[in-house]
């Protein structure tokens, strides 16, 4: 009961002094609700997925003028509501009830959560799927049947089917399922259940998107990411024997350039005529022939990227307009379109709080990966850790390692498992509080 009186309280109060905010991305599912709309409803961009836009959809196809802007950012906080209790029924089994608790608390309160509650993005649709899909997933490596594997099949493709970056996620429950069955003809039983559901609905889609876009697969981008990580971060240096002469030429024009990597996108597919699937793959290739030059090179910042997205960046913008300072994106400043007016409403006599809570109550994230990162060797030594707490801690792993690898990191990208997070923490502290508190330790002091 406190869980859902604090998560429900929090999120009034955001409510009455916040506003729906658009961001650049906001546009794109926008713009694919309108082709719904027209009945053109499996038409998409090819970088994304569809389930959010059909979200949207539930709303804007009733109104496309205000309120309905808050009428979605009050969806989405319901959703987050929903997303709070399912971490915490998710995490109880692995942690136990106190630690669940603790760390559905922290989330309740998060400010990157409550910001991105209020955001036209996929993050808060896409992190209470996570959320929901925890609880089958459990049950399915704990004890592996062809049922569960056929739920967690589904699970697997519906939160690919909201983001990209899940498409291998499935290999994960189904490497511990596998792992906990006694003989090879029962594993392989269950990775046929599995990988069988999941083709089943992302090879449709995969066709789907060969017949719109000419490319066969969940979704296209790994150029462009890849191309960020290699040449706008990592800065390395044009390389001249390379099969992609027109990625290397765009790439010396645009070496000044605030980001290398958009220069040569908008340079390759403008002046040079490459359509879009082409310039994300000639974009990859060039990246991998960087890469496969400078080896080690690349480990060592993939890894200093990773420790990067486990920490802020601050991605809950404060901005200033003619009623004061209010939340916002900083990369939308002044841009509005139906119904999301993306600007304080007169009447929200909170948003003076709002604003200051954000301001001074965000969570030392930090602090909590170092603390996780204790939890999760804390909880790697226990004689018989619980397979669930393997299995959150690799979809941890996974879904902050993959945009450290071929994206740059955001907050956003590690928001789905921040509630994860906070309850390795919670691990970790008990763990240090066990070794500091000992009749040993307290011996020696």
């Amino acid at each position: 009961m406190i869980l859902l009186v604090v998560a429900v309280g929090m999120r009034i109060f955001v409510m009455l002094g916040s506003n729906a905010i658009l961001w650049p991305d906001s546009d794109v599912f926008l713009e694919t609700f309108g082709r719904i709309r027209n009945g053109r409803f499996l038409e998409h961009d090819p970088f994304r997925t569809l389930l959010y836009p059909y979200f949207l959809t539930a709303f804007l196809i009733w109104n496309t003028e205000p309120p309905m802007d808050q009428i979605i950012a009050g969806a989405q906080q319901l959703l987050g509501v929903a997303t709070i209790v399912c971490f915490y029924l998710g995490g109880r089994r692995a942690f136990g009830g106190r630690i669940a608790l603790a760390g559905a608390l922290l989330l309740s309160l998060h400010t990157t959560q409550l910001f991105y509650e209020l955001s036209i993005m996929s993050e808060t649709f896409f992190t209470f799927l996570l959320a929901a899909s925890l609880i089958p997933m459990g049950s399915f490596v704990e004890r592996p049947t062809v049922r569960g594997g056929i739920v967690t099949g589904i699970w697997c493709a519906v939160l690919t089917l909201t983001r990209p970056v899940a498409q291998w996620l499935v290999l994960v429950p189904l490497a511990l399922a596998m792992w906990t069955l006694p003989t090879w003809k029962d594993r392989a039983k269950m990775a046929i259940a599995v990988a069988a559901t999941f083709a089943a609905i992302i090879l449709p889609w995969a066709a789907l998107n060969q017949q719109q876009h000419g490319f066969f697969g969940v979704a296209i981008g790994r150029g462009f990411g890849l191309f960020i990580r290699v040449f706008d971060m990592e800065r390395f240096e044009p390389h001249e024997q390379t099969a992609f002469p027109d990625v290397r030429d765009a790439l010396k024009l645009g070496l000044s350039a605030e980001s290398p990597a958009t220069f040569v996108r908008d340079e390759v597919g403008g002046r040079r005529k490459f359509s879009m699937i082409q310039k994300d793959a000639v974009m990859a290739g060039y990246a991998m022939e960087a890469i496969r030059r400078q080896p080690a090179r690349f480990v060592i910042g993939t890894f200093r990227q990773w420790m990067r997205q486990l920490g802020p960046f601050d991605d809950e913008a404060i901005c200033r307009g003619a009623q004061g300072p209010y939340l916002c994106s900083r990369r939308t400043i002044g841009y509005a379109r139906e119904p999301f007016l993306n600007r304080p409403r007169s009447e929200q006599f909170l948003r003076p709080w709002v604003v200051t809570y954000f301001r001074y109550g965000r969570v030392p994230i930090r602090l909590i990966t170092a603390l996780a990162m204790l939890g999760v060797l804390a909880y790697a030594a226990r004689r018989r850790p619980p397979i669930r707490g393997i299995l959150l801690a690799l979809i941890v792993a996974y879904l902050t390692f993959v945009p450290a690898f071929a994206q740059a990191p955001q907050d956003r990208y590690r928001l789905p498992v921040d509630a994860l997070l906070f309850m390795f923490a919670g691990v970790g502290v008990a763990a240090l509080a066990r070794t500091l508190l000992s009749p040993d330790a307290l011996r020696k002091t």
